[in-house]
């Protein structure tokens, strides 16, 4: 069987209950081990069969249903197949020689039994799966979702909300690309015959057909999700099943920027198109560059949503969680387990791919990150302490330089720290870090409305860190406790010892409403251990087992929004040679970002990966990495 989807094992996920992923299959008394990347298992025995979800893993099953396989059953025996003691009255099709699979739904809510049973040779042969089903609307592993949560899907074309969830109706709607201009034009009637300008295109399974696009539109874990992919409605016919030219693979675009939640975030149909024709939304902006609308030709499956755009929530439970939903929704819609999952986007989108990586094996498998950053704390770090130092130059009556700002921060230009400011400083003001689509008269006031929602981006997420004692509020993953800011400018002279004594006294530190203080700011050890625990902190998890090509931009001297400066990828190295020894399963490419070379490089790795018999995932991830994946500098 290819690579991929979801394992049946237990998910990296600290943060979920630990019976919510239990080892697959159990057969009878024994339990089948699936490899998380492959979904294959031990060949069955001549007396066993063996049951599998192979959409989601048993115990993260959404919206009622799953994909099923039986495997060990012979040509000519008769497969009986219960769920909670009913009989499921649906033939399950054959895949190869030994092999059924089938979707069943009417899961009920929590714990279900799955059954399958065979005769042998006067034997009945019986496997059963526990099977744990979950809301289309949420969580699985996020924990509790924050209240209060305002709507968008008006915003996104998708009429009113049905409840408080933010739940939308679905919607498919078919385009066309044309080669008038190769953008795409709405199909009113799709089952009538196409435009005579309908490009055409050939995937990457061989299959040459119309360049007609389906698209859904639908809300997964409360987030807005676009899902498009190569299909034909005229030739099939109105009567027919769906049946996409899809070659097994997806390419799953992360959104971008950081955002602190209670709204439901917007997006369009153009954006999983690729910008195509009206160009991205806000926080799509890094998608454009992976060419998504050659990757739909190509014969992938296309998906996006705002629950996996940190501009709209940054939440990396709940975007590992979102991704995982809108796999299940689509193999289950398919037909299918996915073979192959890419993740692409930039900024943000890159946080979210190394987030998955590193924590949830298998739920990626390659990554394609651009304009890259490790993690949320370590980055949010970055941004206490240039509005630490934006504040102390703005007071102090020393001089200082251009030349001797950059070297206390540490960046390639001064004008990196202002413009972390300019952007991200307002996610630690509880009053002015929230999107506009959060009313005013919720959000938080030390006077007014001490009882609001406060929009930062800690208490967005206080389930990770917890709650501080004596406020409520959430406690905060930010130290700069011990900190000599500019110690390594002073031993190279680039500042005095004036400006260095100057600078270290009266920098402070920020409180929990973000206003400066005299002491700096500390970070409670118990919030270290959970940024740790419940790997907010990459580097301590599964980053060796998945390759990552890092289009590593140099975007350092770039005048506006200059925040991705070059060493972010090493970051990530660093780290992984830290933990490991290694950092093969990592190739930066620096320069010119090629995504389109990228992603040709990344699949014939992983091409290889699916073929090696090297002992241990990272160990084959080291030693099939073609030369084309090789580090590697682009200068035009």
């Amino acid at each position: 069987m290819s690579s991929t989807r979801l394992a049946l094992v237990a998910l990296v996920a600290a943060c979920a209950a630990p019976s919510a992923f239990a080892e697959a299959a159990p057969l009878d008394d024994a339990t089948t081990s699936v490899d998380r990347f492959s979904l294959e298992t031990e060949q069955p025995g001549r007396s066993e069969i063996q049951l599998l979800t192979v959409s989601a893993p048993p115990g993260a099953v959404s919206g009622g249903q799953a994909l099923f396989e039986v495997r060990g059953v012979r040509p000519g025996e008769r497969l009986r197949l219960t769920r909670n003691g009913s009989a499921v009255r649906r033939d399950f099709a054959r895949v190869g020689s030994d092999t059924r699979r089938g979707s069943i739904g009417g899961l009920r809510r929590g714990a279900n039994q799955v059954v399958a049973e065979v005769e042998r040779g006067g034997r009945e042969l019986r496997a059963r799966l526990r099977v744990a089903n979950h809301s289309i609307r949420g969580p699985i592993i996020s924990g509790p979702q924050q209240k209060p949560f305002f709507c968008r899907t008006e915003d996104a074309g998708l009429g009113a909300a049905r409840d408080t969830d933010c739940s939308a109706a679905a919607r498919v709607e078919w385009f066309y690309r044309s080669a008038l201009d190769q953008g795409y034009e709405r199909l009113d009637d799709p089952f009538a015959p196409y435009p005579g300008d309908v490009m055409r295109t050939t995937t990457s399974s061989g299959e040459t057909v119309p360049w007609v696009v389906r698209v859904e539109s639908r809300t997964i874990n409360r987030g807005i999700t676009r899902i498009a992919v190569l299909d034909d409605p005229a030739a099939r016919g109105r009567a027919a099943p769906l049946d996409p030219a899809w070659n097994g693979r997806m390419t799953y675009a992360f959104g971008e920027s950081c955002g602190v939640g209670y709204q439901q975030g917007r997006n369009s149909v153009s954006d999983v198109l690729g910008g195509l024709p009206i160009g991205p939304s806000g926080d799509s902006i890094f998608a454009t560059i992976y060419g998504l609308a050659d990757r739909i030709g190509e014969g992938d499956v296309v998906a996006i949503s705002t629950m996996t755009t940190f501009g709209v929530y940054c939440n990396p439970l709940v975007s590992a969680e979102s991704l995982m939903m809108i796999q299940e929704h689509v193999a289950e819609q398919f037909g299918a387990p996915i073979e192959r999952v890419i993740g692409v986007g930039g900024s943000g989108g890159a946080l979210q791919q190394y987030n998955a990586v590193n924590n949830y094996p298998g739920l990626l498998d390659g990554a394609l990150p651009v304009a890259s950053f490790t993690d949320i704390p370590s980055t949010a770090m970055t941004v206490v302490d240039c509005g630490l130092l934006g504040d102390y130059w703005r007071s102090t009556a020393l001089d200082w330089s251009d030349a001797q700002k950059a070297a206390v921060a540490g960046h390639r230009t001064a004008r990196i720290c202002p413009d972390w400011e300019d952007t991200f400083l307002s996610r630690l003001d509880p009053a002015r870090g929230c999107d506009g689509a959060v009313p005013d008269e919720v959000r938080y006031d030390r006077r007014r409305n001490p009882d609001g929602v406060r929009c930062t981006l800690q208490d967005a997420t206080a389930s990770f860190w917890g709650r501080d004692r004596g406020t409520g509020f959430a406690r905060r993953p930010y130290d700069n406790v011990g900190v000599q800011y500019g110690l390594r400018a002073l031993r190279s002279g680039a500042i005095s010892p004036e400006q260095f004594v100057d600078l270290n006294r009266r920098i402070g530190g920020f409180d929990l409403d973000a206003r400066n203080t005299a002491a700096r700011t500390r970070m409670e050890p118990a919030v270290a251990r959970r940024a740790y625990r419940f790997g907010l902190v990459i580097g301590r998890g599964s980053l060796p087992r998945t390759p990552v090509i890092d289009l590593a931009t140099y975007l350092d001297l770039i005048p506006v929004a200059d925040i991705h400066d070059i060493v972010r990828p090493f970051q990530v190295r660093a780290r992984l040679a830290q933990r490991t020894g290694s950092t093969a399963s990592q190739s930066i490419w620096r320069g010119v970002s090629t995504p389109p070379d990228g992603r040709i490089a990344l699949d014939q790795w992983i091409d290889q990966l699916e073929n090696s018999d090297a002992a241990g995932r990272p160990a084959a991830v080291r030693t099939v990495r073609p030369p084309a994946a090789q580090d590697s500098c682009v200068l035009a």
